[in-house]
């Protein structure tokens, strides 16, 4: 039932989302136990259907409150019409129409009809065409804002009075024109307010749609006083003593002050409408960049990565400008990371999604997102024991291995990388060590696990990051072939990984681009329809959200036999980095020796190590003060 009411109230709606993620949240994404949301212009966010109905009645009071001046100015226009023609005795321009169908086209057609009787005249440069034709002119702006009206006799009614006073000055020469004058103000003032016009098309929040009303009664404020005019008048002069035209051009430029000041107001109002939305934006944006520098923080001051000179590691000699690392935070009071339970959030965010609406109901694209995580063989445990056995208890880097980690963290380019959360960036690292002498654990995974085991905590869980983990070497190739042992594994584990995040974070993965055919494909774990899968559900990030994808000592798998498919995966995954669209896309690939054939992907990106780094050369350096 609630269902059902939901769509007959998104499908009533005078206006609907122009925002394309916004009518794909609507439809997709939902808070664990609630109903999908709806959006509410009013309170510029979702709200539970209840009170989007009130926040439409709000609205819908709000503009009821001025109908009564509307119908005043109806009931005055179709007055002046009737006198008008009772007074043009050949009937010649006949202004009969229907007012409360008049639009901003049947206006322009006045304008240039009006423009053509009076080129036939002796008087060609009245200062009444002029007016007119700036009517014409500077329409535009004014155009656009009648569109975004309520539906109803909203902008019939500013057209219709404006068709009537354009109309008459085709038929009448004698015409007070301080009444044009006073009209033609309207289009320019509009035309100043069109970064209020552009803003309210946008989003019509509660503040900005009551500054409009308020424009919207002064326009029909002037224009009242015009059609009375040309009621109270004599047709053919309009014309009384000085002291009354006097008195009637101060009231009606009182007027035209009036909607200036109305028009100053949504200016300011839009101002302030589009800085709470950059605020908003700058909020999102300030809350990854603050996981970056934690994550990179918090690598810094590790412990496992420190050189040490004369016995005193570098967090020891500086305590006293950083007594709590992030590492410190992190692990303070917390039982064995292993035992921690991921937090789940329940913060909803605005995905931006390649289609304007799903193909498949929530039952389906629940069902299509389980018979994905099938195919792809998906261990949730799989990462966790990945990650236990590289940063397993009696598992210490040598000097040697630290002082190359800690040339990795210090490193310009790679905190420039780490911290990078507005623009796709990717990053190889070749560490020219020798891995005979790292007891078969390679000192960069040993950080790339502890940049994990920080992901996993509730660091990440209320904002649109998301961070990918690989270990080439936790997963062999193996004889005879195995697929999950490749980088179809990787791919697959990757695939699996985004969506899960994605569901933890409640959002929606919409997999209706997947044909019969394609099922197929990934049944059978063909590696393009992996990377195309992977790439489409990249698309449906939210439009601030970062992809951290790290892929561990690439290296393992630039074999003779899966050296091809290795250059296929990472070419693809390049491909999403410089395509340079959101969500952000950050690859970082590392490789204690050297990467071979993948490195032609990373030209201007890659992080060379020399092979003779000592251990003096780095033990100086002051981890603490790197933020």
């Amino acid at each position: 039932m609630q269902d059902h009411q939901r769509e007959l109230f998104l499908g009533a709606r005078d206006r609907h989302p122009a925002n394309e993620a916004i009518r794909y949240i609507e439809n997709n994404v939902a808070l664990p136990g609630q109903p999908l949301p709806v959006f509410s212009e009013r309170a510029n966010g979702f709200v539970s259907l209840d009170e989007a109905r009130q926040d439409q009645e709000e609205s819908v009071s709000k503009w009821k409150e001025i109908q009564e001046d509307i119908e005043a100015l109806f009931s005055l226009m179709e007055q002046v019409q009737t006198k008008l023609d009772q007074n043009d005795a050949n009937q010649k321009y006949s202004t009969k129409i229907n007012l409360r169908q008049c639009n901003w086209k049947v206006v322009l057609g006045e304008v240039e009809k009006t423009t053509q009787l009076w080129k036939s005249r002796p008087n060609k440069q009245s200062k009444i065409m002029v007016f007119v034709d700036k009517v014409g002119r500077h329409s535009q702006a004014l155009e656009s804002w009648l569109a975004l009206l309520p539906m109803g006799d909203y902008g019939s009614s500013i057209c219709g009075a404006f068709k009537i006073v354009i109309g008459a000055a085709s038929r009448y020469t004698k015409i007070e024109e301080s009444v044009y004058e006073a009209i033609s103000e309207i289009p320019i003032i509009m035309e100043r307010a069109k970064r209020y016009v552009d803003m309210y098309r946008q989003m019509r929040d509660q503040f900005l749609e009551q500054r409009t009303i308020e424009l919207f009664r002064a326009i029909l404020s002037l224009l009242r006083q015009v059609m009375q005019f040309f009621l109270d008048g004599k047709p053919k002069k309009f014309i009384g003593s000085l002291m009354q035209q006097g008195a009637y051009k101060e009231q009606l430029f009182e007027s035209v002050d009036t909607i200036k000041v109305c028009a100053q107001a949504v200016n300011e109002e839009a101002s302030q409408c589009q800085a709470r939305m950059v605020l908003k934006v700058y909020e999102k944006t300030e809350q990854t960049q603050l996981v970056f520098h934690r994550l990179m923080d918090f690598l810094l001051t590790n412990p496992r990565f420190q050189a040490t000179d004369s016995g005193t590691s570098a967090l020891e000699s500086n305590t006293s400008r950083h007594e709590v690392s992030s590492y410190d935070l992190l692990n303070v009071d917390r039982l064995s990371w292993q035992d921690q339970e991921t937090s789940r959030s329940t913060t909803p965010t605005i995905p931006k999604s390649t289609s304007l609406q799903p193909v498949l109901s929530k039952a389906d694209m629940e069902l299509a997102k389980q018979r994905l995580l099938k195919c792809l063989n998906y261990d949730p445990d799989a990462l966790t024991r990945d990650i236990s056995s590289i940063l397993s208890f009696n598992y210490q880097l040598s000097e040697n291995a630290k002082a190359r980690v800690a040339a990795m963290l210090r490193h310009d380019r790679f905190q420039a990388f780490m911290r990078e959360t507005q623009t796709s960036t990717c990053l190889l690292v070749n560490g020219r060590g020798d891995l005979s002498t790292a007891d078969g654990v390679s000192p960069f995974s040993v950080v790339v696990a502890e940049l994990a085991r920080m992901s996993n905590t509730d660091l990440t869980d209320a904002i649109p990051v998301f961070v990918l983990k690989y270990f080439c070497a936790e997963h062999q190739p193996s004889y005879p072939y195995n697929p999950f042992t490749s980088p179809i594994g990787m791919m697959a584990s990757i695939i699996c990984q985004l969506v899960r995040q994605m569901t933890d974070k409640g959002l929606a993965v919409d997999l209706s681009f997947l044909t019969d055919s394609k099922w197929g494909k990934l049944e059978r774990l063909e590696l393009h329809t992996l990377c195309t899968v992977f790439k489409r559900v990249v698309e449906q990030i939210p439009q601030h959200g970062v992809i951290l994808c790290v892929i561990d000592e690439i290296s393992v798998y630039e074999t003779s036999r899966l050296g091809g498919e290795t250059d296929m995966v990472v070419g693809k995954l390049v491909q999403i980095v410089q395509r340079n669209r959101h969500p952000v896309f950050k690859l970082l690939v590392t490789c204690y020796d050297r990467a071979l054939d993948v490195g032609r992907f990373f030209s201007g990106s890659t992080l060379d190590f020399r092979e003779d780094i000592e251990t003096n050369d780095e033990a100086d350096w002051i981890i603490g003060t790197q933020l």
